[in-house]
């Protein structure tokens, strides 16, 4: 029998497990709240994006993000 412990890589439990999975993704991804509040919003129809550290490979949304300074 297969059977994930606490010293299997994190890759192996998140299979096998959708609560890990929910876990390791809250930690991973940055804004994740702030992410599926405008994927889930109706009246949210773009985004601009001004802080050059936030990614926006979590966005469904159409969004701007200026380049540069």
């Amino acid at each position: 029998m297969f059977m994930p412990g606490k010293y299997w890589p994190e890759g192996v439990r998140v299979l096998f497990s959708s609560k890990y999975a929910q876990e390791e993704r809250n930690r991973d991804i940055p804004y994740l709240k702030s992410f599926e509040y405008l994927n889930t919003s109706p009246s949210v129809r773009r985004v601009l994006i001004l802080d050059p550290s936030v990614t926006s490979y979590s966005l469904d949304k159409d969004y701007v993000q200026p380049e540069g300074r």
